[in-house]
């Protein structure tokens, strides 16, 4: 990957300047039949990171964009996974799930996989990521469930969904869905252990009557904490299931939030995420009803206390809205929604939406940003937040591009958005034991993975001014390859002024003298602020928040 000198410390002051909001765009170079689905992003030291897939031709691939705070150095690269002996591992294109976490040095991507030698079936690949995006070591996990046949019973493979993840000191949580099942797995990833690999302590699921659909999970302490969507009646409805357990797999409680008018049909509840807030957790989800025999779908959160019983629950009175991602900073819980025709929506259809509540509810600014010249935007995914600043990223659907965003109230391309909420009651009860059930899940490792990392060219774009500003990626593709047994230390990051990569850069934009060159119009909409990438990256190691506290 390509990177430029390291940061110059005087450009510290021009963070003084971030008064109007930034989108810029990154996109990778490749053909027009090509597609990257952003899903995770990821910042620290001193980078963003994003994860996603990559699909290229007919085979799929993890890929990941990096930028530096400067805001002139990025790169991206693109791994093919296989293991020891060549067979390769192919990445679900249809993955939505490649959850990327922090670790003290490096990083852990986990996504759903399979290879022949996994019959075809979809398992959960672990890669163990360096700073410098080395895979360390990999394994891909897949899972067994019995069947009987003719009065026998045996284990036969089965697919394996990974949906959420908890990196907790020495080890990993991942929650699973496993047919009408939730599973969380928990494996050791010390590594003062040899050989350097993630161990599978237990494996545990659980499901309720007509099944679980997990979403999110949290530790906190020695409990675990994990979101579902379940299904009322074999006939439909839908409500919120959280389920309670301490860390070494024993189920504490399973309990059930519905909307109070959910006995007389048409008024669901599903699940989207849970955090840590108020005086216990919020839980996130979507609420959905019918108007004039049309299925509408509006935002909906809850607050829990410490013993899981409901403090408050609100709905945003805006049908069509749909939250991808949301995070709390403060006193504040922010959601990212986009507006859709399948949910319902009309004044925001094909819009990002910003909401920001405060810790009881109530919605204190909405934000919305009108895509113009996007044909066609996907979901949010993913949002920061620091005091009156939020920060995040939009996939694109079908495309090779990426959007990340800043606002903070005073941006030309955002526009407020007056929303409401209102309150609703919630039904809260714990599930009778006669409706679920428990039970270790029989698993498979297959070690040995390794990954051929190829660099991708990228070019990025500013949005919102009116101008355009690309930075080009010029350089030869390089190939290599990392396999798990490599266990060198990494002495130097990406963005370290001993690389010896050159970066060719193309500015057409305002620059950070307040010259001008000629620009290519890439929106329709204007700004007389300074949105350029280095004035707002430069404050990310300063605004952003964890995604969850």
């Amino acid at each position: 990957m390509r990177w430029l000198a390291p940061l110059v410390a005087l450009m510290l002051m021009l963070s003084s300047t971030f008064a109007s909001a930034l989108e810029f765009q990154y996109t990778i170079k490749g053909s027009s039949m090509d597609s990257f689905d952003p899903y995770y992003t990821l910042y620290s030291d001193n980078r963003v990171l994003i994860a996603g897939i990559y699909s290229k031709g007919l085979k799929n691939h993890l890929a990941l964009i990096e930028v530096t705070p400067d805001g002139t150095a990025f790169g991206g690269e693109m791994l093919s996974i296989s293991v020891e002996d060549g067979e390769t591992i192919n990445v679900n294109p249809l993955a939505l799930h490649p959850i990327l976490l922090k670790a003290p040095t490096g990083y852990y991507l986990i996504v759903e996989a399979h290879s022949k030698k996994t019959e075809g079936f979809d398992g959960i690949l672990i890669l163990r990521l360096d700073d410098d995006l080395n895979v360390r070591w990999g394994e891909l996990i897949s899972a067994y469930v019995n069947k009987t046949y003719g009065g026998t019973s045996k284990l036969v493979r089965a697919h394996i969904y990974p949906r959420d993840a908890v990196l907790d000191g020495k080890y990993l949580y991942i929650l699973a869905k496993l047919g009408k099942w939730a599973v969380v797995l928990k494996v050791s990833v010390d590594e003062n252990v040899k050989p350097l690999y993630g161990k599978v302590l237990w494996a545990r699921g659980i499901k309720v009557t007509f099944g679980l659909e997990p979403k999110e999970m949290l530790v906190d302490g020695n409990r675990l904490y994990f979101i579902s969507t379940n299904a009322e009646t074999a006939i439909g409805g839908a409500r919120i299931i959280l389920t309670e357990m301490l860390t070494n797999g024993t189920v504490l409680s399973v309990l059930s939030y519905s909307h109070h008018r959910s006995q007389e049909g048409g008024h669901l509840l599903y699940a989207s995420g849970i955090a840590r807030g108020g005086d216990g957790f919020y839980i996130i989800g979507t609420y959905e009803t019918e108007i004039n025999r049309t299925s509408v779908k509006f935002p909906a959160v809850i607050e829990i206390a410490r013993n899981e019983s409901p403090v408050w629950g609100k709905i945003v009175k805006e049908p069509g809205l749909v939250t991808n991602r949301f995070t709390v900073s403060g006193n504040s819980l922010y959601l990212g929604e986009i507006g859709t025709w399948v949910a319902g929506a009309k004044r925001f259809m094909g819009s990002v939406v910003l909401i920001e509540m405060d810790g009881s509810g109530w919605i204190k600014r909405a934000l919305a940003y009108e895509p113009a010249t996007f044909r066609s935007i996907s979901l949010v995914r993913d949002i920061w937040a620091k005091e009156d600043t939020v920060i995040g990223t939009i996939g694109l659907t079908g495309s090779r591009s990426v959007i990340l965003f800043a606002v903070n109230g005073d941006d030309p391309c955002w526009k407020n958005a007056e929303l409401s909420e209102e309150d609703f009651e919630l039904n809260f009860h714990s599930v009778d034991p006669r409706y679920y059930e428990i039970s270790d899940v029989a698993f498979q490792v297959l070690s040995g993975v390794r990954a051929e990392k190829t660099e991708l060219e990228l070019k990025a774009s500013q949005l919102c001014t009116g101008q355009n500003k690309e930075t080009d990626t010029m350089s030869e593709t390089r190939t290599q390859t990392s396999t798990t047994h490599s266990q060198h230390s990494t002495t130097s990051k990406r963005h370290s002024s001993s690389s010896s990569t050159s970066v060719t850069t193309t500015t057409s934009a305002t620059s950070l003298s307040g010259s001008s060159s000629s620009t290519e119009s890439e929106t329709s909409k204007g700004s007389e602020g300074i949105c350029g990438p280095a004035a707002f990256l430069l404050l990310l190691p300063f605004l952003l928040g964890r995604r969850r506290n």
